[in-house]
């Protein structure tokens, strides 16, 4: 019997099985990202302090490199629960189930990015001669220019994340073996999830600035 086979069967017999199947990897997926993209970049970033923040990561490097493992982690239970509410739900609407499920995947793949430039400023730290052509202002603010675009790049995810939220939380509504309040939280998740993130990135302007302010006078030395 083909694993397809097999889990159509099982949504039929049993859906909220799978469905708690899904929100245990749904509930893995928040813990592991909440920690490996919000909170302990929050912990270490400085807002408009790019030598400190450097300082950070280099004495945390540990703590900072958990986070990015607790950020793939998390990828792939987003992966796995994409697909589980995918089968879930297709009973229900396929192509709004489909159409989920792309935005979904989308949104995974932009995450992935995500953590790959949040990885980006300890190895700039950690390079040693082979950024040798840099001074120390400059990889300072190298480091913090790859945070605000990690940052940046979560935001996105957190808006194809949002379409997602709002497609299955309808999914869930015009389901019968799920109750529709879950359906009306979920829709709502997203806005949790990007008062969060918002609430714990550094202040972007004052980044903008140190990042300017470093780059600026080897510019000006180079002229």
């Amino acid at each position: 019997m083909s694993t397809d086979v097999m889990t159509e069967l099982i949504i039929q017999r049993s859906p909220r099985s799978l469905a708690r199947i899904a929100g245990v990897f749904d509930f893995l997926e928040g813990l592991a990202s909440g920690f490996g993209q919000i909170i302990i970049p929050g912990m270490l970033v400085v807002a408009g302090n790019a030598a400190a923040t450097a300082a950070n990561i280099l004495a945390h490097g540990s703590l900072f490199r958990f986070s990015i493992l607790a950020a793939l982690i998390g990828i792939a239970c987003h992966v796995v629960w994409i697909f589980l509410f995918y089968k879930l739900f297709k009973p229900v609407n396929r192509s709004i189930s489909l159409l989920a499920a792309f935005f979904g995947l989308v949104a995974v793949a932009i995450q992935a990015f995500s953590s790959l430039l949040q990885a980006a400023p300890l190895i700039i730290m950690e390079a040693g001669q082979s950024f040798s052509a840099f001074n120390i202002e400059q990889l300072q603010a190298l480091t913090f220019m790859f945070l605000r675009f990690s940052a940046r790049a979560f935001n996105i995810y957190l808006a194809f994340f949002g379409i997602w939220c709002v497609l299955i939380g309808y999914l869930i509504f015009r389901s019968t073996f799920m109750p529709r309040i879950l359906g009306v939280l979920e829709a709502l998740a997203v806005a949790a999830a990007r008062s969060l993130s918002f609430a714990l990135q550094p202040n972007r302007s004052r980044t903008r600035r140190t990042v300017t302010d470093a780059v600026a006078p080897s510019v000006r030395r180079e002229r």
